[in-house]
């Protein structure tokens, strides 16, 4: 159905394209008084491979890339022919754990041990992978469960900070060995993921952890979020909304989606949950929701990485097109000359 947006979806192809032409009854007007939107329509193109990406834009074969390594962005800001743009954004990076008592295997799973989970938090520094990844584009989480620009979000950085002597302590009390493998899964094509696991496999090294790479695609390892068939996987969020409900039910609450696919599931904080649903007190709400950001942060069922701006390159030729911290692609104003 066509709704009252700029544009409407005029065809898509499942995983590859999408297609949305102007809406003819749009009702807003131009800061030059022309009715919206300036542009025909917009054509979408999925391209997983980062260096595909960039290639078809350098190319001129798309206008807009998103999702742009943070490795390649002084690169980008330095050709004449493009704009790198970092946009404010609710993003969080992040990488789920499978609490599980069992493998998918059968297998015993050592990371069913909250000493373990924090550990691996402990021995990750974080700021380096700010550095490594980012380029220093973004900053530690600050809360366990949602952004900094998210409604009620608890700072607690550092978030456990770099703590190599307090990681082993947690090891030698979890009663993990030398050369316990885990297998880390990442979206292949992903220069960011990449880099991620090789600091990840020698921050990790001290720990006596010999940590593998699995690499998959997006479909599979969304499928193995939901079937619990992983130790740790690559993840990331943008909120949707301008309120923790969403993510946190996401992350934490387990009936949502299994506590973002990791099994963990607490009696205590699925109820401040539902209680905070039906709070009207903000005060009270904020509350609630400090509660479990401590809560979850304690049972550490996730690997907290960074939460990072949008990175987005568009061809010199484009105007007025704009990210919004929830993700949205803006491109109701947006014009191009080619």
């Amino acid at each position: 159905g066509v709704g009252s947006g700029p544009f409407y979806l005029s065809g898509f192809s499942q995983g590859a394209t999408m297609d949305f032409t102007a809406n003819p009854n749009y009702w807003r007007e131009g800061a030059d008084g022309k009715p919206l939107p300036y542009l025909e329509g917009v054509h979408f193109e999925i391209i997983p491979d980062d260096a595909t990406r960039v290639l078809k834009l350098q190319s001129g074969e798309v206008d807009v890339a998103e999702l742009i390594p943070f490795s390649r962005v002084a690169e980008l800001k330095a050709d004449p022919n493009l704009k790198m743009e970092l946009f404010p954004s609710t993003r969080i990076i992040y990488a789920p754990i499978n609490t599980r008592e069992t493998r998918a295997d059968g297998s015993a799973n050592p990371l069913n041990n909250v000493k373990l989970r924090q550990a691996l938090n402990y021995a990750t520094d974080k700021d380096a992978l700010v550095g490594l990844v980012l380029q220093g584009a973004g900053a530690p989480m600050s809360s366990p469960l949602m952004s900094a620009q998210t409604p009620m979000a608890a700072d607690m950085s550092p978030l456990y900070g770099y703590d190599i002597e307090k990681a082993k302590t947690l090891i030698e009390e979890a009663g993990i060995q030398p050369g316990t493998p885990l297998t880390f899964t990442t979206l292949a094509g992903s220069a960011d993921d990449a880099t991620v696991f090789a600091a990840l496999q020698q921050m990790w090294a001290p720990l006596g952890i010999n940590l593998t790479v699995e690499q998959v695609d997006s479909a599979t390892r969304g499928a193995k979020n939901k079937s619990g068939e992983f130790d740790i996987h690559t993840y990331g969020w943008s909120d949707d909304v301008a309120d923790p409900a969403q993510v946190v039910g996401w992350l934490g609450y387990n009936p949502t989606a299994n506590a973002v696919g990791t099994a963990w599931d607490d009696a205590i904080f699925n109820g401040l949950y539902e209680t905070a649903n039906a709070e009207m007190d903000p005060a009270k709400r904020t509350d609630d929701y400090k509660q479990m950001q401590e809560i979850y942060a304690e049972a550490a069922p996730l690997l907290w990485l960074y939460q990072t701006p949008y990175a987005v390159a568009t061809s010199t030729g484009v105007e007025g097109y704009v990210q919004l911290p929830l993700g949205v692609n803006k491109f109701d104003e947006a014009t191009v000359k080619h």
